[in-house]
């Protein structure tokens, strides 16, 4: 995971790194303070590899990303296939990806079930751009951005907080943690920090598993 790579090259070796990348990967948003002081952290088994030292996280199951093996070999084949799977729950010809209704019923209802479990607690959601953008469409009630997916970056953030009526809303998107990046690494469609709140129900980082498929 190299820092600042849009999401395509993580499969495609633009985006490999050793430790030491991955490390300075993380490092920026784990000092932003854009991460709850006091939360639950549960992470993709997948997501195993982020180095997040010192923190108590829990692997879910659940928060694995859609299982898509690897088949197409170029990175801009790669785009339109993703584009289209978010948008319309297309699947290439002869793919044995996991259907988008599937992906979104399993990672909702893992998500529900752990902030279920700990209502008054913030949570902190560790897995995968594309698993991650249907739950947070799901969530608030809005279309799959895969424009977003695109430029989401090795480590990226999107905080949601629950309202009153058992809804959510994007408290912060993805990229907008990080004021160092270049307005050119973000999505088109990300606005700026404004109702940035510390406290928020739930806050996620995407992270795909370097060059490997979910199981």
């Amino acid at each position: 995971m190299a820092p600042y790579v849009p999401s395509p090259g993580w499969y495609f070796g633009s985006g490999s790194a050793d430790e030491t990348d991955e490390q300075a990967a993380v490092a920026p948003l784990l000092e932003s303070g854009v991460l709850p002081a006091q939360a639950r952290w549960f992470s993709s088994p997948d997501a195993d590899e982020i180095p997040l030292h010192g923190i108590e996280v829990e692997e879910v199951e659940g928060l694995r990303d859609a299982h898509r093996p690897l088949e197409i070999t170029g990175e801009p084949e790669f785009i339109a296939a993703v584009t289209a799977y978010l948008r319309d729950g297309l699947i290439p010809d002869g793919a044995d990806w996991e259907t988008r209704v599937d992906v979104t019923l399993r990672i909702v209802d893992t998500t529900l079930a752990i902030l279920a479990t700990f209502p008054s607690e913030d949570v902190v959601l560790v897995g995968h751009g594309i698993a991650f953008t249907l739950l947070v469409a799901a969530l608030t009630g809005s279309k799959p951005d895969a424009e977003a997916w695109r430029h989401l970056r090795a480590i990226d953030h999107c905080a949601l907080g629950l309202l009153p009526e058992d809804s959510f809303e994007i408290l912060s998107s993805w990229g907008v943690w990080d004021h160092s990046a270049d307005s050119s690494q973000r999505s088109p469609d990300t606005p700026g920090n404004e109702g940035l709140e510390r406290n928020s129900t739930s806050q996620g980082l995407a992270c795909p598993a370097t060059g490997v498929s979910a199981d």
